[in-house]
């Protein structure tokens, strides 16, 4: 497009909004809307998201965990119900393998 502004973005920043007006408006390495790529977000799955380094991490609320270690898909394990995780990931499972 003859004319258009365009904006080239320092490592780790986008223009993920498009709108040349406010630049580089997110770091691709923190924010949790859009870690490691424009709307890249990070799962609020029973749990608190955020991103470190350009990759999610999550805090899983009481009761909850990720077990499959899998910040993409939040804590998916609820530790409470969970026949093979009860109380914590593989738990239930090693107490039958111990018997």
């Amino acid at each position: 497009v003859s004319g258009a502004c365009r904006i080239t973005c320092n490592a780790g920043f986008a223009d993920c909004n498009n709108n040349t007006a406010d630049g580089c408006e997110v770091n691709l390495n923190t924010d949790a809307a859009n870690c490691g790529g424009c709307g890249m977000g990070c799962s609020t799955v029973n749990g608190t998201r955020s991103c470190a380094s350009g990759a999610c991490r999550i805090t899983c609320n009481t009761g909850f965990a990720n077990c499959d270690n899998d910040a993409t898909d939040g804590c998916e394990t609820n530790t409470n119900t969970s026949v093979s995780d009860c109380g914590g990931c593989g738990t239930c499972a090693a107490r039958a393998a111990a018997r």
